[in-house]
């Protein structure tokens, strides 16, 4: 694992369930989201930034207007991107000077909004 995915996944702490997997230039980790359930979570650094993906349903299960309908009923949702066949919420943290705490801030409404979408849609908890 790259000295800066290490470093981040040091930052998020507790929040992870299991250690994280780096293919590239993205890595993946399982969140807790507390009631026992999990979410992915997909982290892509940047030059100057992080972006940090959490998907909510496949393509397969819901079309790109209901994506975009069902996003408007989640508050903490900032945006939302296809990545492969994976509808994610999306949320991006700038690299300067970045505290533990604006991460697992940022991880934690990430996955939470995911969560929610994806309880919202019915799709029990797969992603």
């Amino acid at each position: 694992m790259s000295d800066s995915f290490q470093w981040m996944a040091n930052m998020m702490g507790d929040l992870l369930v299991a250690p994280a997997q780096v293919d590239g230039n993205m890595m993946t980790a399982e969140v807790s989201t507390g009631g026992g359930r999990t979410q992915l979570l997909f982290v892509m650094e940047g030059d100057d930034y992080w972006l940090f993906a959490s998907p909510f349903a496949k393509a397969s299960q819901i079309d790109a207007d209901r994506a975009l309908d069902i996003l408007t009923q989640v508050e903490m949702a900032a945006g939302m991107r296809k990545f492969g066949e994976l509808y994610c919420i999306t949320r991006f943290l700038d690299k300067g000077n970045i505290q533990a705490a604006e991460i697992i801030e940022v991880v934690a409404r990430c996955v939470a909004a995911a969560d929610a979408l994806e309880n919202a849609l019915g799709l029990g908890d797969q992603l």
